[in-house]
């Protein structure tokens, strides 16, 4: 991957909030940790079109998940956030069930290769039976 940090993901994300063509961004293994990732989250706000997000191999914590539960509750759109290979935790996992109890639009979620415990999993499963849309 690129290494484009925290400061590069702020560029992206302003590009995000404009864009009215791209639906896939993938930006794994790029150093961006959770100031880069809430920047990007926020930018899902008022995009329409993006459709598939990958934050893979990054730096993003469970507290860098939060913000995706405000943004995702308002975007409808995207239908697939990838999260996998990053260091989201027990509280992490408990955001993005929240997430998952807000959005309706999304049907694939990766989050393998994370430090989610048994209390993180049960916050997730308990999201998941609520969620009518998650396929995978």
């Amino acid at each position: 991957g690129n290494k484009i940090g925290d400061k590069g993901a702020k560029y992206i994300a302003t590009l995000l909030k404009v864009n009215k063509t791209l639906e896939e961004v993938y930006l794994c293994s790029n150093d961006i940790g959770d100031s880069g990732a809430n920047q990007i989250s926020k930018s899902l706000r008022s995009n329409k079109c993006l459709l598939r997000l990958s934050l893979k191999g990054n730096k993003v914590t469970g507290a860098g998940t939060s913000v995706f539960v405000d943004s995702l509750a308002v975007n409808q759109h995207l239908v697939w956030i990838s999260f996998e290979n990053n260091n989201i935790d027990d509280q992490g996992a408990q955001y993005i069930g929240a997430m998952l109890k807000a959005n309706q639009s999304l049907v694939e979620l990766n989050l393998a290769g994370n430090k989610i415990g048994d209390i993180g999993a049960s916050q997730l499963a308990m999201a998941l039976g609520r969620n009518t849309t998650m396929a995978r």
